[in-house]
């Protein structure tokens, strides 16, 4: 009965913060950033192989002045019996006096819930409340910190902005760490819809073997065209973009 109560303490608890951060961020932002609102559909490459069709959309929501970026990814045809989870991820954000602060972000596979996490941010207690499988864990919030999914259009938008991009601080499923971006090199990304003039950033994560490469797209906000994951050296995966709809 203790442990039901204090789960149930908790689920509580961030409930109220979560209102209490909104009513906080919409009484005092001024959204004087426009990211442009899109919806890209990208083919999924598993070690070398095409296997699904992943959606990464940016919407705004002019209503309480929030953001919303979703991703998703599923495998197709024969190779969903290989691969049958659906794994999705969400980021609601908004913007006070030009700085971008994440509200709530999900992650969820349909698959294995031991992997789903959370996270709601409390801007004016400084704190952000990580909820996992192991249970609701406070962390220490300063500005500069985002969660997988913010982390994207906070590049773009500096990318955008003409802002170069270095280090930030990453909310993860269990901790916060540092990840830092290199500018490589400018390739051309041979596409389904053509070939896109890109710009390859390496992200690395303080003590991981994971990295990603994103090719963004200059000509095209700095959309990106080509995400590839790296673990211990190998390319595991990669989303290369199949179509695209600006929706401003």
């Amino acid at each position: 009965m203790k442990k039901v109560f204090k789960k149930l303490f908790g689920l509580l608890f961030i409930f109220i913060i979560s209102i209490l951060s909104n009513q906080y961020l919409y009484s005092q932002s001024v959204n004087n950033v426009s990211l442009p609102a899109y919806d890209a559909i990208y083919t999924f490459i598993f070690k070398g192989q095409k296997v699904g069709r992943a959606e990464i959309s940016l919407t705004y929501n002019e209503l309480d002045n929030t953001y919303r970026l979703f991703q998703f990814s599923e495998a197709e045809g024969l190779a969903k019996l290989f691969y049958p989870n659906i794994i999705t991820e969400e980021s609601i954000f908004t913007f006070t006096n030009g700085k971008l602060l994440p509200l709530d972000f999900s992650y969820e596979d349909s698959g294995d819930n031991e992997d789903n996490f959370s996270i709601k941010y409390s801007w004016e207690n400084e704190i952000a409340l990580l909820s996992n499988s192991l249970g609701i864990e406070e962390l220490k919030l300063e500005e500069g910190a985002y969660d997988r999914v913010s982390i994207r259009a906070k590049l773009m938008m500096d990318m955008i902005d003409g802002i170069e991009i270095n280090q930030y601080q990453l909310l993860s499923r269990d901790s916060l760490n540092l990840i830092s971006y290199e500018k490589l090199n400018q390739s051309e990304i041979n596409t389904e819809l053509g070939i896109f003039e890109s710009i390859l950033y390496e992200q690395n994560t303080e003590n991981s073997s994971r990295k990603l490469n994103y090719w963004v797209s200059p000509s095209d906000n700095y959309l990106p065209i080509k995400i590839e994951q790296v673990v211990n050296g190998e390319v595991q995966s990669s989303l290369l973009l199949k179509s695209i709809e600006w929706l401003n």
